[in-house]
């Protein structure tokens, strides 16, 4: 999946300057030294021990140079432009603090990646199966916002990236 990862990186991020920073939490795979084989050009940090994904995120962050970190699971295969989109939004809104793409499955579905605060009508609107029963009904909705496409922009409560174990798609689309 990493070797995936990093082609569609290449493949699809022409137009920016970028580093990929791959932070390897000491795996048995032979990930390290697949990338260090195939992708002299990337940044390699190997960890003596599994850290875990926070810590392993804080360390590539701390060795980026960049003007943005752009966090990517390996499982994920990056679409044609959407970080150059990503950072033309950033620079266009530098009140922002952080934007997400649509995050498609391998099947080119929703991978619902936002929501809104938790709250006790939205919980009970899950809880009751109102989401299901009205299922574009934004006042009927659970915290995740599946009423909504996710196909423009629009502010969001929290992101939430979904660490699973299916390969995922980042497009601004």
């Amino acid at each position: 999946m990493l070797d995936q990862c990093i082609k569609s990186i290449y493949a699809t991020t022409n137009n920016i300057k970028y580093e990929i920073i791959v932070v390897d939490n000491a795996s048995t795979d032979g990930s390290p030294e697949a990338v260090e084989e195939q992708f002299p050009q990337v940044k390699l940090i190997r960890n003596k021990e599994n850290l875990g994904f926070a810590k392993g995120n804080n360390i590539g962050m701390r060795a980026s140079t960049g003007r943005y970190v752009c966090l990517v699971n390996s499982d994920v295969i990056v679409q044609n432009g959407c970080i150059e989109k990503l950072v033309e939004f950033m620079d266009a809104n530098p009140s922002v603090g952080l934007a997400g793409p649509r995050i498609l499955n391998p099947d080119r579905s929703l991978q619902v990646s936002c929501r809104h605060f938790p709250s006790l009508w939205n919980n009970l609107c899950q809880v009751l199966g109102f989401n299901k029963l009205f299922p574009k009904s934004v006042f009927f909705s659970e915290p995740f916002m599946k009423y909504w496409a996710h196909d423009e922009m629009r502010k969001v409560d929290a992101f939430q990236a979904h660490i699973d174990k299916v390969v995922t798609e980042l497009t601004t689309n």
